[in-house]
């Protein structure tokens, strides 16, 4: 997912293929980049529910690697953009199926007491992925990236053969009872009632009246909570929580922040970890809707700050002015900061609170107004204030984006397609999944594929302005129609 901030990082400077070509790409076209991906996940979902449903949970996960092989083959020899809108979108294909049958695994295998743990755990390797990908941008072009990806897939498929065991509750649910027992055995322990739990999950899944698959989603409880799960997940694509982690780098460069972008993403990517560690030790503790509650505080809080800073200091436009990236040693010598060989001036506010702040800084204290400069001005060409042509970064809003990742990954990003797995039984569970999946990745395509358009049509402060009040709506959904789930018997 990650993988499009290392693509447009190194498109701007160096847009050459492996085969020496080279690649163009407009607005339009990088939005493609990012939402195909999502595309290819739509389109496979209903199978990859039907597969998980049917071959159970370990088969799917190894059929998963290889449209994500042959997608990566199509990105490393690329020669056209074509090449990656097709490796794009079979990495997408791949990867619902993998992400279907690894969630569910994840959740059938272990104990209720620690499932929230567990399950966010497989997240956790996603965010580690996430700086991986950062910290590879800056040795590693965008198809050797591609190519490390192959070789990774190859050892984590043939892995899953030889030592993933199938889940005792689909074993169970299949009326393999002696396989299921004899693995519940190993997992749990010799002391474990495994006979016990055996009876409480066919209990759950004997509450469908038979039904399985898709013919239980067409129950009136089951529609219920579809709805639910529907417009939580509506909220999900529409707070920004896919856009911020595939646009960074874009995003950033939109708001005219001037660190370097590789070391922004990586910063950004490493908070994302700092965010759902913590949580993933107290889902279990205090639940599901608390975490997504406080997710979404956050978020909101954070997006609000960043559409004021993006309306009352909007970044100039630079164009045809190349930023350089060097340290500053009068401030701090691990400070990284941009500069222009010219001598610089600064850009007056264009709002009147912007100017106030701006007068107060300078007379309480020159550095004092050097700071305030460094969070909200961007220098343009031309002589004046600096000898030397010395300035400071836009940080504050790196310091937004860390705020918004932090949140995001504290709840939102992980917990709704937690709730949609915990919400269905054995049964119906891979089916159930698979339908939410499907409308998630519609509605994020649309989030994403969108991203242009609407920072033409609202500004970019009416965007972050938008995400804000989406999350508030956010809250008032998860306190008012999401059931709690954390420490349940689920079946």
């Amino acid at each position: 997912m990650s993988w499009p901030n290392a693509f447009a990082a190194q498109l701007s400077s160096d847009n050459s293929t492996l085969l020496n070509h080279q690649l163009h790409f407009t607005p339009w076209e990088m939005d493609m980049v990012g939402s195909l991906l999502f595309a290819g996940m739509m389109t496979v979902v209903f199978p990859a529910g039907w597969l998980v449903g049917r071959f159970g949970r370990r088969l799917p996960i190894i059929c998963g690697c290889f449209p994500l092989v042959i997608g990566w083959f199509f990105i490393y020899f690329a020669n056209h953009g074509i090449f990656i809108f097709v490796g794009r979108f079979l990495c997408g294909f791949g990867l619902m199926i993998m992400m279907v049958s690894s969630k569910i695994y994840a959740l059938e295998i272990t104990n209720t007491s620690f499932r929230g743990m567990t399950i966010v755990t497989v997240d956790v390797m996603k965010f580690a992925g996430y700086i991986t990908m950062a910290t590879t941008v800056t040795n590693l072009t965008w198809y050797k990236m591609a190519a490390l990806n192959v070789v990774l897939l190859v050892i984590f498929g043939i892995t899953v053969l030889l030592v993933l065991p199938e889940t005792p509750a689909f074993l169970a649910v299949q009326n393999k009872e002696a396989e299921a027992r004899r693995i519940l055995r190993v997992i749990r322990g010799p002391k474990a009632d495994v006979d016990a739990e055996l009876s409480l999950l066919k209990l759950h899944n004997a509450k469908e009246g038979g039904s399985l698959g898709y013919t239980a989603l067409v129950k009136k409880d089951a529609l219920k909570k579809m709805t639910a799960l529907f417009v939580l997940l509506f909220f999900r694509a529409f707070c920004g929580s896919d856009v911020i982690i595939s646009y960074t780098t874009r995003m950033l460069k939109d708001l005219g922040v001037t660190l370097d972008h590789g070391i922004s993403t990586l910063i950004i990517s490493s908070v994302s970890l700092s965010g759902i560690i913590p949580m993933s030790a107290v889902v279990d503790r205090v639940g599901r809707r608390l975490c997504m509650i406080t997710s979404l505080v956050i978020m909101a809080m954070s997006y609000s700050a960043l559409g004021f800073y993006a309306y009352f200091l909007p970044p100039p436009q630079l164009a045809g002015h190349k930023l350089d990236i060097r340290l500053l040693p009068s401030l701090d010598d691990n400070v990284t900061v941009s500069y222009l060989p010219e001598a610089t001036r600064y850009v007056e506010p264009r709002h009147a609170c912007g100017s106030q702040i701006f007068a107060l800084s300078i007379w309480l204290h020159p550095r004092l107004f050097q700071l305030f400069f460094s969070f909200c001005y961007l220098p343009t060409p031309g002589p004046g204030l600096f000898d030397g042509g010395e300035v400071e970064s836009r940080l504050f809003p790196v310091f937004c984006f860390i705020g918004i990742t932090l949140g995001n990954a504290a709840g939102m990003s992980t917990l709704p397609t937690m709730i949609v797995m915990e919400y269905f039984p054995t049964s119906s569970r891979a089916q159930g999944m698979s339908v939410c999946m499907l409308w998630l990745n519609f509605i994020t395509v649309a989030a994403l594929q969108a991203y242009s358009t609407l920072v033409e049509a609202l500004t970019l402060a009416g965007l972050y302005w938008q995400y804000a009040l989406i999350s508030v709506a956010a809250i008032f959904h998860v306190l008012f129609f999401i059931q709690e789930t954390n420490q349940q018997n689920i079946g």
